[in-house]
């Protein structure tokens, strides 16, 4: 023990710069219903995706410098510029893409897959068959956003295992209460693990998501470039699973997480037949 006053000496653990873990934020959006389709309720989708993007803090420099961007040098000379990127505006022409012609909006989006694959960010999502999730649980079956919320946590903490980083999970608001449900799904799997939604989701590994920092944190999309990259990346997963309209999913195949014989994005629960 030394004098009193003084700085103790590091941990083992991070006695050398090299045995210091890395740092990774997880940035998600989700895309689709979130309620059940027919015969359960009324909604028309069958999947709900949630997924996105973990970047390093100089990925995560280089998204935030880029993407805007991007959208100034599209909307250049017009009356305005979109405060955010949205995948789904632009591909629609919907708001203040309506000012760009059909050309001018595949050029952006052009360019926006094309920063993905140059900045190489790890993709990770769940894609829920909410029809599935209903036939194979019934009565017992959480939410589909719950089910994907605690699928995808599980995962990446396994990749922050696997990788030696931590890091933080930030999703796009969807509004105090149902923020609040997601910020509890994923506090309670520190102290019950994974698992404890029950029957409805049992992972291989039972994870208390000790790499994961915080619980998970809620920005507005267009404060955070990299939440709305996220808002890309699940909705051209959506589009493949529910319309099979792939060609920007597939674009983003080499991203994607890959572990043995296993790849990103999981499409769970297992078929009920």
């Amino acid at each position: 023990m030394g004098p009193p006053g003084a700085v103790p000496p590091p941990s083992s653990a991070l006695a050398s710069p090299a045995a210091r873990p890395g740092y990774v934020t997880l940035y998600l959006d989700e895309s689709g219903g979130k309620s059940w389709p027919r015969p359960w309720a009324r909604n028309p989708d069958i999947h709900y995706v949630l997924a996105g993007l973990a970047l390093d803090p100089t990925q995560d420099l280089e998204v935030h410098k880029s993407l805007p961007r991007l959208l100034r040098a599209a909307f250049a000379g017009r009356a305005g510029t979109p405060p955010e990127f949205h995948y789904g505006d632009l591909i629609n022409g919907r708001d203040l893409y309506a000012l760009l012609t059909r050309e001018e909006r595949k050029a952006l989006a052009d360019k926006v897959f094309e920063l993905l694959l140059r900045v190489r960010p790890v993709l990770l999502g769940t894609v829920v068959r909410k029809d599935w999730l209903k036939l194979r649980y019934g009565d017992r079956a959480v939410s589909p956003p719950e089910y994907a919320m605690n699928a995808t946590a599980e995962r990446f903490d396994r990749h922050l295992g696997e990788t030696n980083q931590i890091g933080m999970l930030i999703m796009d608001t969807c509004g105090l209460a149902d923020d609040a449900v997601v910020r509890e799904i994923v506090h309670s799997s520190r102290s019950a693990g994974t698992r404890w939604v029950g029957a409805t989701y049992m992972p291989r590994y039972n994870s208390s998501l000790d790499r994961v920092l915080n619980a998970i944190t809620f920005s507005p999309s267009h404060m955070s470039p990299g939440v709305q990259l996220a808002d890309a990346v699940a909705y051209a997963t959506f589009s493949k699973f529910e319309r099979n309209k792939g060609d920007r999913y597939n674009q983003l195949d080499p991203l994607w997480r890959k572990v043995g014989s296993f790849r990103e994005p999981s499409l769970v629960p297992r078929s009920p037949a």
